[in-house]
């Protein structure tokens, strides 16, 4: 696995061991190319963050501060080795990269703060139990908090088998199905 582009371009990456599904190089393509216009300088937060490989790439191309929310042990020491072998300095991944050790359902319900995400992409595991009730109260737990700017962006990566998922008071700007991966792009609903 790879940084595809940006500044960390060619920087090879590890997955964390076991049944871990790493998010592919053309769906990683396509999702930066989609959000291109968007990224530079942006607040981005990675939920179910695996390897940490779609937040590196996101500081790669241009994200000013990255938070990377993953509940599994072993993935986060794999987010925490991928970091350090791809930003050198230390002061910009203490500055820049915040990284939390929680279950992402329970993050975007237990937190608020005061400067709000531009973009933030969930990918969570497609082999969750009710992964679609899931998403829409995950969808609902950042809609009614300060987690995500006015303009901001949601993104989920599932299963292609998983229709794009109506949440309440979001808007389905974009979809895509890229081999067994379905990407949708929701903006809040502001009607």
């Amino acid at each position: 696995m790879r940084i595809t582009s940006g500044i960390f371009k060619g920087h090879v990456i590890k997955a964390p061991p076991g049944r871990v599904r790493p998010t592919g190089d053309m769906v990683k393509h396509a999702f930066f190319s989609t959000v291109s216009d968007r990224i530079k300088n942006s607040r981005f937060l990675d939920l179910f963050s695996g390897s940490g490989a779609i937040g590196l790439e996101a500081f790669s191309v241009g994200a000013s501060h990255v938070e990377m929310v993953e509940l599994d042990r072993n993935s986060l020491s794999v987010i925490y080795k991928n970091l350090e072998k791809v930003v050198k300095d230390v002061d910009v991944r203490k500055k820049q990269f915040v990284i939390h050790n929680k279950d992402a359902f329970r993050f975007v319900k237990s937190t608020e703060y005061t400067v709000p995400f531009d973009i933030i992409y969930a990918d969570p595991p497609y082999t969750l139990v009710d992964l679609p009730n899931k998403m829409r109260d995950l969808a609902q737990s950042i809609r009614t908090s300060l987690l995500l700017s006015e303009d901001g962006l949601l993104v989920t990566e599932l299963g292609s088998d998983v229709l794009s998922t109506d949440f309440t008071g979001w808007r389905l700007i974009k979809s895509a199905v890229y081999g067994q991966t379905h990407l949708c792009y929701y903006k809040k609903d502001m009607k």
